[in-house]
């Protein structure tokens, strides 16, 4: 050590030894110190308490925040019930649904229900027959029947010409004499009706040939669909051998009965009757 360390430090130990520097404790320190040390032992518990009551409130907050500020009461979920009936369904006030009877199962000891065939082409592909091919021939139609009741070719009913009076009266037809009186060659004209003729009508009697002449009093028809509504050209198709007379046309039918057909000015036929070809009355 040199001679400067040993001066400094001299000076140094005279420094700390002077009493001016000494620092003397009052009386009371120790009161003071203990005092101090209780009042830091308070505060640290009290800091501790405080700490963990903020920590709880922090959890309590925390729970709220989760829970969207309080506990809720969960209550069970509502129990599904089977759809009743539609209340706009029901007809009336007093409308009620019957519930449909439950299947009941086959007493013990029944026989199984009777099982379909099996079938033998399970399994494979089904060929269905083949079907005819669409024609294009028109699709024939029925011929419907006369417009009217039906004339000819021998009578109208059981009129039939050629008849006496005494056999048209037992076939349910009654004879009445026209106003007008008789026809030429002793001949008498009557209106006939009954349960033997289709209609009225008007007849002459022949003292020789018997009913000579039939006139129904509504349009009659002959059994090949010639009557009231056709045309001449239809009268000629169906009937080749007819001809133009001073009162209509006449078509001939064998026998030496003929039909009578007027027709009008615009060749459409009006109306048909029957007569004898033979006979004396008229013409």
């Amino acid at each position: 050590m040199s001679a400067d360390d040993d001066e400094l430090a001299g000076e140094l130990r005279r420094l700390f030894d002077d009493e001016r520097l000494g620092l003397r404790p009052a009386p009371d320190a120790g009161q003071l110190i203990v005092a101090g040390a209780k009042r830091r032992r308070v505060r640290r518990r009290r800091m501790s308490v405080a700490g963990g009551a903020l920590g709880v409130v922090a959890l309590v907050t925390g729970g709220f925040a989760l829970t969207g500020g309080g506990f809720r009461h969960q209550e069970p979920p509502p129990v599904a019930q089977p759809p009743g009936p539609d209340p706009a369904l029901q007809i009336g006030p007093s409308a009620t649904m019957i519930p449909a009877p439950a299947p009941s199962s086959p007493p013990p000891g029944s026989p199984p229900p009777p099982q379909p065939p099996p079938n033998p082409n399970s399994g494979q592909a089904t060929t269905l027959p083949p079907t005819a091919p669409l024609s294009d021939a028109p699709v024939a139609t029925q011929k419907s029947g006369p417009p009217g009741p039906v004339i000819g070719p021998g009578g109208y009913g059981k009129l039939r010409l050629n008849t006496s009076m005494d056999e048209a009266s037992s076939s349910g037809i009654n004879f009445t004499p026209e106003n007008s009186g008789g026809v030429d060659g002793g001949c008498t004209s009557y209106f006939f009706s009954g349960t033997g003729v289709p209609s009225g009508g008007s007849v002459v009697v022949s003292p020789n040939r018997g009913v000579v002449y039939i006139n129904p009093s509504v349009p009659a028809t002959t059994p090949e669909g010639i009557g009231a509504g056709a045309t001449r050209e239809q009268l000629r198709k169906t009937y080749p051998e007819a001809t133009t007379g001073p009162n209509g046309d006449v078509v001939p039918i064998g026998n030496g009965y003929r039909y009578r057909v007027v027709v009008s000015e615009t060749a459409v036929v009006e109306h048909v009757y029957l007569d004898d070809s033979l006979q004396d009355c008229y013409e």
